[in-house]
């Protein structure tokens, strides 16, 4: 009687399922991050006449940390796709930095309004929506320690990274440009805005949306070709 070959140890058998969970703490944090940065940019930012008005972040620099958390999102999914590429991992990282830095400093500009002599007669006040930003920030960041690269990292020349970070790189801009260009203005203001040659929205619209387009063509090419 002839013994079944063995293709790897016990132990071994053990390693590979964790192994196969080893990087799912590090998306946790990223997914948990991104959405409570858009969540954020949606709740109240500051209150006024005694919480009758309450303007959320979208119309200011929400919008951007919008684009930051759904190219965080893309960085995190696309890291994971062979060959893995650790360089998308850090872009979660980036963007949680850019969020936090710059949502801080409009928390602080938000203590100084509510603390001057005008917000009593605004009855003003601090909403949500920035704490709970900056906290998704520090989940981004903090999903960088959490950070297992396995397998054999993708090359700098790679078409599919350069494809991969084309699309990253693309929604953050695109996100913020189309809230700009179709999400934030009535009729009138629309038109106008339209009509304007050369303005921010129209910039980050065209100029995202091309990164996006060759991003998803390099990456699918390379996918097909099986490069």
């Amino acid at each position: 009687m002839v013994a079944n070959p063995v293709p790897y140890t016990a132990a071994e058998a053990g390693r590979r399922p964790a192994g196969r969970w080893k990087g799912l703490p590090f998306h946790l944090l990223a997914i948990a991050g991104s959405v409570a940065v858009v969540v954020g940019s949606y709740l109240p930012w500051a209150t006024f006449y005694d919480g009758l008005y309450r303007p959320d972040g979208v119309s200011g620099h929400g919008r951007f940390f919008i684009g930051l958390a759904a190219a965080a999102l893309a960085a995190a999914a696309l890291s994971e796709v062979p060959p893995k590429a650790s360089s998308l991992r850090w872009a979660v990282g980036l963007a949680g930095a850019l969020v936090g830095a710059f949502a801080m400093r409009d928390l602080w500009n938000l203590k100084d309004m509510t603390g001057s002599p005008e917000a009593i007669l605004l009855f003003m006040g601090e909403g949500p929506g920035l704490y709970v930003v900056v906290a998704g920030a520090g989940a981004l960041l903090a999903s960088l320690a959490l950070s297992a690269q396995e397998g054999r990292p993708a090359s700098l020349r790679d078409p599919s990274l350069l494809g991969r970070w084309g699309i990253v790189l693309g929604l953050a801009l695109l996100v913020p440009g189309a809230y700009g260009d179709y999400f934030m203005h009535t009729a009138v203001e629309h038109a106008a805005h339209r009509d304007a040659l050369l303005n921010l929205d129209h910039v980050l619209t065209f100029g995202g949306g091309l990164l996006l387009a060759a991003g998803g063509s390099a990456f699918l090419a390379t996918k097909l070709t099986g490069r």
